[in-house]
């Protein structure tokens, strides 16, 4: 399997309250799958692709990513892991402010060039990329602008633009369709299709049957 949920259970506190959310929960996914999780609102597929990648931890069991025990990795690690092969976007689009959306887009890039990290590619090819995914969204012409002057819509569009640029090979992606008509959410889902068929890995949590048509494989999520 490429990634694992095994015998994870989650609670979370509220006050003096504790609610499970899951208890011993198992997932599988399988390398080049685009796999969706379905259900009711507050049945748990945010919190089950934020386990998936490691970025939420289990109040018990063990997550798997491509043979890697992510609970047992030290925090650099695990935050290498993310930076090079593990993708997340949650619902909310978080962008920085005093920055422009393309610089938002490339922001990975424009970090790792802080770092000077070798690794990274050339900005030139990551701008190109990061302007072509602007373009495929129908917004290349707020490239200049900030992110409080797009609507919610535009900055879900640039959000999956940042996603898709750092091109990892798990992609995470909560509500995909977000804040976006069916056109857009069809060249979205296109486009996370054609990555799978290139090798990649794609798990989506949504209730939209746009998103679900894409689906390998639908795992319903029950409260």
């Amino acid at each position: 399997m490429f990634a694992e949920l095994k015998h994870i259970s989650k609670r979370y506190k509220r006050g003096n309250r504790s609610f499970e959310v899951f208890d011993d929960y198992n997932l599988s996914v399988n390398e080049k799958e685009l796999l969706v999780l379905s259900g009711r609102s507050g049945s748990g597929k945010s919190t089950l692709l934020a386990l998936l990648g490691g970025y939420l931890k289990p109040d018990e069991g063990s997550i798997y990513f491509d043979g890697a025990d992510l609970s047992s990795l030290k925090d650099s690690d695990l935050s290498k892991l993310h930076s090079e092969r593990i993708g997340y976007l949650p619902q909310s689009n978080v962008m920085v402010s005093e920055f422009t959306i393309l610089e938002n887009v490339m922001l990975k890039s424009l970090l790792s060039e802080t770092a000077d990290s070798a690794e990274s590619a050339p900005l030139t090819i990551v701008k190109e990329k990061a302007l072509s995914l602007l373009e495929l969204f129908g917004i290349e012409s707020l490239s200049d602008r900030y992110p409080h002057e797009l609507s919610g819509g535009e900055l879900r569009r640039a959000s999956l633009a940042r996603l898709f640029v750092s091109d990892p090979d798990l992609y995470l992606i909560d509500e995909p369709s977000g804040g976006l008509d069916k056109e857009a959410t069809e060249i979205v889902m296109n486009y996370l299709a054609d990555r799978v068929s290139e090798g990649k890995t794609v798990v989506v949590a949504t209730h939209d049957d746009i998103v679900k048509k894409y689906a390998d494989k639908i795992v319903e999520i029950q409260k």
